[in-house]
């Protein structure tokens, strides 16, 4: 738990200047300076808070903690910074309203570093930043020298100079950076991390949104090719089995041939909008995975060309918090769970008891029922799609979303039962296979017989009791009459 709680302590609640009136900026909690919480900026601007919003910080004299970090090392004396009493309100037009830009007050202007901090990656929107002012006091300003302030505000600032060879871009952080007390999100400040990635990774930070679209387009043709032609030039990813045994286990009990998965004996296949779902929340996450690997690599580009070595710490929480848990785990349990929904009938699990046992068809196998069972459904709702919204944007909301909506389709289907499937009950194979295109199998008796056999012999060695009585009679073996028509559809005919 502890990896999971320390990824926060280099996040910020961030806030954009194009939501800013003359560049100024008010910083999303400003009545809580001590919250973690960055403003991203282009040209002269700043930030500034309200003093009545910060009255108990000028009573009491207790200390602002702020930072100002560069996407690029910038010529130091192209700009200044200042903070202290003060607007920062820049761009004004000159009219009855707005008189010119608020004046720079000198004796604010901050005594800055002529180097850069060493450099570091962002981990969470994958952007490289370059710190400009060292830990300590030069981070620090202390709220009683606002008691005698003349205006209504506080301000943190930075004015660009006409030297400039371009407007610079850069980011003010307020709160404290190694405290878990700093770290607080709101809900919908978690739910909506996929934006503020998509904007930093275009033009509030890595000026390369376009990226995403193309990665998109590229992967889905590659994706879709992939799925047809790993499925025997089929759609069969996106059905499910309607048969009395796994299909594996059907494959294995064929003697002779096996054909392909499409062509098994005795296997129909139907539309399964589970397993569109999850194609489709597959599709998101791989688009995801490359997108911060292609911005992780623009960020260390530019960390390897500036002029000391760039700090690891950021490289080690994007590959093993970010890239690891955040994204790749959720690939791999989406996965999982889409390949135990196609590699397991609704009939199998729900007439499937558990037992202890590592075998490949029972307990915790690959092809136990176990995985399969509807009632996984709740951990499916729960910390795929419920922790989903709120965990690093994986999947850019698709993630989350479309786990919520397969997970409830899940428990609908297991409680609701609509095949009325339980132990005892005469499977009955469909007449009609529901796939664009006849690709079935041929189902002959002697199969259904073979297969039935294999399916109650597996459940009597397992009965706590001595009783040899077949979980399903055997229709065509218990009488030497010619069979009704009744009779044969039970056995399933095609």
């Amino acid at each position: 738990m502890l990896p999971l709680v320390t990824t926060f302590l280099l996040a910020h609640v961030p806030g954009y200047s194009n939501n800013c009136k003359h560049n100024c900026c008010t910083p999303p909690h400003p009545t809580r300076p001590d919250i973690s919480q960055a403003t991203y900026l282009k040209g002269s601007g700043g930030i500034q808070i309200d003093l009545v919003d910060i009255k108990d910080y000028i009573d009491n004299g207790k200390n602002i903690e702020f930072s100002l970090v560069f996407k690029e090392e910038y010529d130091v004396w192209t700009h200044d910074i200042f903070v202290g009493c003060g607007s920062c309100d820049y761009h004004r037009t000159y009219d009855y309203e707005d008189l010119g830009f608020d004046a720079l007050n000198f004796s604010n202007m901050l005594t800055k570093s002529e180097i850069y901090q060493p450099g570091a990656l962002e981990p969470f929107t994958q952007t490289a930043y370059f710190p400009l002012l060292p830990k300590g006091e030069q981070r620090l300003f202390n709220a009683s020298q606002l008691r005698d302030c003349d205006s209504d505000h506080f301000s943190i600032r930075l004015h660009v100079y006409d030297n400039a060879s371009h407007d610079l871009t850069y980011s003010i952080a307020l709160g404290c950076e190694d405290g878990l007390q700093c770290e607080q999100f709101t809900f919908l400040e978690l739910f909506l991390f996929p934006l503020y990635v998509a904007r930093n990774h275009g033009s509030s930070w890595n000026n390369a949104g376009w990226t995403l679209g193309v990665i998109a387009l590229i992967f889905e043709f590659f994706y879709l090719m992939g799925l047809w032609f790993f499925f025997n030039r089929s759609w069969l990813a996106l059905y499910e089995p309607v048969a009395i045994l796994q299909p594996q286990r059907i494959y294995e009990t064929i003697k002779g041939h096996r054909p392909h998965f499409g062509q098994l004996p005795c296997v129909s296949w139907k539309p399964s909008p589970r397993c569109v779902l999850y194609a489709l929340v597959v599709y998101a996450l791989v688009v995801d995975i490359f997108e911060s690997i292609v911005h992780s690599t623009i960020a260390l580009t530019a960390l390897g060309e500036a002029s000391q070595p760039f700090e690891m710490r950021g490289v080690y929480i994007y590959l093993g918090i970010v890239l690891g848990l955040g994204k790749l785990l959720p690939l791999l349990l989406t996965a999982l769970v889409w390949r135990f929904h196609r590699a397991v009938p609704e009939f199998v699990w729900r007439t499937y008891t558990f037992r202890c046992a590592c075998n490949k068809y029972d307990g915790f196998g690959r092809y136990s029922p176990f995985w399969a069972h509807g009632a996984w459904s709740s951990i499916e709702l729960v910390f795929l799609g419920g922790f989903g919204l709120v965990w690093l944007g994986a999947g850019y909301w698709i993630f989350p979303f479309g786990m919520l909506v397969s997970g409830s389709y899940r428990l609908c289907i297991w409680i609701a039962n609509p095949e009325g499937y339980k132990r005892g009950v005469q499977f009955k194979y469909p007449t009609v296979d529901s796939r664009w295109s006849d690709l079935g199998g041929v189902c002959t008796d002697e199969t259904k017989r073979q297969l039935l056999g294999v399916y109650n012999s597996y459940y009597d060695s397992r009965a706590m009791d001595d009783s040899t009585q077949p979980l399903m009679e055997n229709l065509a073996t218990a009488t030497s009459r010619v069979l009704s028509v009744e009779e044969l559809l039970n056995l399933g005919r095609r």
